[in-house]
């Protein structure tokens, strides 16, 4: 699943006020990292859904066990770390870089853990320069919440763009972005029109 030209844009089941709402929820995707002495490294980040804590730092409360990860940027590298040691690792070369959702590589997230989510884009000046990302899980029960809701969706575009307007409605960003770019997600004219819309406005664009 890759967003995509759908021809559904705000008119398949999205109000005009609705995306309003929406793209105020995205100003606070763009991660950066740098200094004065290095060139500023920057992503804007999708999924899972990403702000900046009270001490300026990107954070991303994880709602779903296993949350798709997905960037505008394309990447020459992602990884993920806990406490300094690397749990994951991918790299790509600028010919042939990481694009589009990708799926959880490892364990599902535990409730409250705290991961390090760390990538470079194509555009990096130096092969240490990464944007980072504290991941934590959200509560128990909110994961298992969430998770069993997802799996009571099954198939049916329906019942998961009603899921996402409700998330939506209820201000539950993060859990409406897992929702859309889930891998078991179906594909529809509205639900590939809200991929397409976060997408292009992700970054303020």
């Amino acid at each position: 699943m890759t967003p995509h030209d759908s021809g559904c844009l705000v008119s398949c089941d999205v109000s005009v006020a609705r995306w309003a709402w929406v793209a105020a929820q995205l100003i606070w995707t763009v991660v950066s990292a740098g200094s004065v002495a290095a060139a500023e490294v920057t992503v804007c980040v999708i999924s899972p859904r990403t702000e900046l804590d009270g001490s300026g730092q990107a954070a991303a409360e994880v709602v779903v066990p296993r949350p798709t990860v997905l960037t505008a940027e394309p990447l020459l590298e992602m990884r993920l770390e806990r406490a300094g040691q690397i749990l994951w690792q991918r790299r790509a070369t600028a010919a042939a870089p990481i694009e589009g959702p990708m799926a959880w590589p490892i364990a599902p997230i535990e409730p409250e853990q705290s991961l390090l989510l760390l990538l470079q884009p194509v555009t990096a000046a130096g092969a240490g320069q990464f944007a980072r990302i504290r991941l934590t899980g959200a509560s128990r029960e909110q994961l298992a919440a969430h998770q069993q809701a997802m799996q009571r969706l099954g198939s049916d575009p329906a019942a998961w763009l009603v899921a996402v307007n409700q998330a939506l409605d209820q201000q539950q960003v993060a859990l409406a972005w897992a929702l859309l770019f889930a891998p078991q997600a179906p594909r529809s004219a509205a639900l590939d029109g809200y991929r397409q819309q976060v997408w292009q406005q992700g970054c303020g664009q």
